[in-house]
């Protein structure tokens, strides 16, 4: 169980396993939103190295649940702990190149994404072939009642926001 989620492993009726993100039924209408947009955002984006969303619904008890592809196995965190003196360097090079292909097609959006919290613990490997997956993309839409923590200085004082409110965008863009 995560901050905001419930995590499940379901079977699909092609009979293929999947994961179900549930949000915590704890969670406030405002983080539930947060959550649904979140899942819609991954839905939306088509990439072979962000993890694939098959349906983002609503249980029937109101929360929000997201199905997607089942990464199961360790995470880049934990492939290095276990490899002291790194990874072999065509292997290191392979996944840096797969991630900088996702974050290439994160920021190529009609609307950029800066994944913002990029780290080893954010990568999972796709069993059937090792290929590297980033979790944890976020829509860069948190709004005017997010937390101040979460929204774009331009905005701090009440303004609009603007291009330059995007996570990742540059005042020279």
């Amino acid at each position: 169980e995560g901050h905001r989620a419930r995590v499940y492993r379901v079977r699909a009726k092609d009979g293929s396993l999947r994961a179900a993100r549930v949000a915590r039924h704890d969670l406030d209408e405002v983080s539930r939103a947060w959550f649904e947009a979140d899942a819609r955002l991954r839905k939306s984006l088509d990439h072979p190295h962000l993890p694939r969303t098959f349906l983002v619904a609503r249980l029937p008890s109101g929360e929000p649940v997201e199905v997607v592809e089942l990464l199961a196995g360790p995470d880049l965190a934990a492939r290095l702990d276990a490899a002291p003196r790194g990874l072999p360097l065509a292997d290191a090079a392979r996944v840096m190149g797969e991630l900088a292909a996702a974050l290439d097609a994160l920021h190529r959006q009609p609307r950029p994404i800066a994944h913002g919290a990029l780290s080893p613990a954010k990568v999972r490997f796709r069993p059937r072939d090792g290929a590297a997956k980033l979790l944890g993309v976020q829509s860069p839409d948190r709004g005017p009642d997010a937390p101040l923590a979460y929204r774009s200085p331009e905005t701090h004082d009440g303004a609009p926001p603007t291009p330059a409110s995007a996570p990742g965008s540059s005042p020279l863009s």
